[in-house]
């Protein structure tokens, strides 16, 4: 493709600005799209403030809002009713591989290793299975013993037994 000379004058267009802005203002594809009225939308469709447009506040429409039709939120329902949600089974730390090599208890704080991490009172740890990772919180650090808590249960970790082996012998 060639490109014009600097110094070479500029091309002129076919046709005027004024038509081409008449063109776009008659083009449908180029005009807004009117919220429908607010009595018509679902309150879950409203801003906080009551406005027309998902969440977004002052009439805008959200772009990424889909709103679904009323047969399957109806469905969606009725099974939810029939059906109550699965209890999860408890999960224990160690069948998820969880090792407490290290504590340090304090009559204020503590810190405790669990699988070559430290852990404060209050933080989460993360213990994985496969595809599933499960968030547990640490509750106590008691010497030789860390208790920690999922959905209410509590699952008591205690400290192993360091086992070393060496070639050479001790004097």
């Amino acid at each position: 493709m060639a490109v014009p000379a600097a110094d070479s004058e500029p091309m002129a267009c076919a046709y005027p600005w004024q038509q081409i802005v008449e063109w776009m203002e008659q083009d449908p594809r180029t005009r807004p799209i009117a919220p429908p009225a607010a009595t018509s939308r679902p309150a879950a469709d409203l801003a906080p403030d009551g406005s027309p447009g998902h969440g977004s506040g002052g009439g805008f429409r959200d772009p990424f809002f889909r709103p679904r039709p009323a047969e399957e939120e109806e469905e969606e329902a009725e099974v939810a009713e029939a059906e109550p949600p699965p209890t999860p089974r408890p999960v224990h730390p160690q069948d998820l591989g969880a090792s407490l090599t290290g504590v340090i208890a304090g009559p204020d704080r503590g810190a405790a290793m669990i699988n070559r991490r430290t852990y404060l009172v209050g933080e989460e740890v993360l213990l994985g299975e496969g595809d599933m990772s499960y968030a547990f919180h640490v509750a106590e650090i008691r010497p030789g013993t860390v208790v920690l808590t999922r959905d209410g249960a509590r699952f008591a970790l205690n400290l192993q037994e360091a086992s070393w082996k060496t070639d050479e012998p001790t004097p």
